[in-house]
């Protein structure tokens, strides 16, 4: 790995469990490329019942556990490691979270990210009204029965379903029923 000028290797899934030989509640796996031990972040509720202790004397391949629950232990393993090039490629400040939603012309904007933007309508009384489409999307249904028409067709929206919209569809036009609520989900 040095030769390739990185720090360590950051492991999750089936490359963590070769290299771990399957530790409980394994999440993520770091690997320093000079003679520091493998560190295994293990989901901190396991570490909650079991002692550390407990899983590094269950098997010979890892001697450092720390518990975490996200990326965000990585980070910290990382910084206590000062292996600033494997900091360098991670993204720790993000955009996650809770986003207040905004008002918008007949709609509520739940979401707006680079690649979609998710949008929730919410209609009191029986309504026909067009919902626009740009490109590929769907509509997902969270209360009450909507009619969903394209120049192809009907179908009925009931909540828990989805009606994906192709990209021909340019909108569609809903016929709703008292009190319905779905989401519009579309690339920007």
């Amino acid at each position: 790995m040095r030769e390739k000028g990185a720090d360590c290797a950051v492991v999750a899934g089936s490359n963590l469990f070769y290299l771990s030989n399957g530790v409980k509640g394994e999440l993520f796996g770091i690997l320093p490329a000079d003679d520091k031990p493998l560190t295994v972040i293990v989901n901190r509720r396991h570490l909650i019942d079991i002692s550390p202790r407990v899983l590094l004397d269950a098997q010979d391949w890892v001697s450092d556990v720390k518990p975490g629950s996200d990326a965000s232990a990585v980070v910290e393993k990382l910084k206590e490691l000062h292996l600033e090039k494997g900091l360098q490629v991670i993204k720790p400040k993000t955009a996650a979270g809770k986003v207040p939603p905004k008002k918008i012309d007949g709609f509520t904007r739940l979401i707006e990210q680079k690649y979609f933007v998710v949008d929730r309508f919410d209609f009191g009384e029986v309504t026909e009204a067009s919902v626009s489409f740009d490109g590929p999307g769907c509509l997902v249904g969270l209360a009450g029965r909507t009619v969903v028409s394209t120049p192809e067709g009907e179908v009925v929206l009931n909540p828990g379903h989805a009606v994906v919209v192709p990209e021909s569809a340019g909108g569609v036009i809903v016929d709703t029923d008292t009190g319905v609520s779905f989401l519009r989900c579309v690339a920007p």
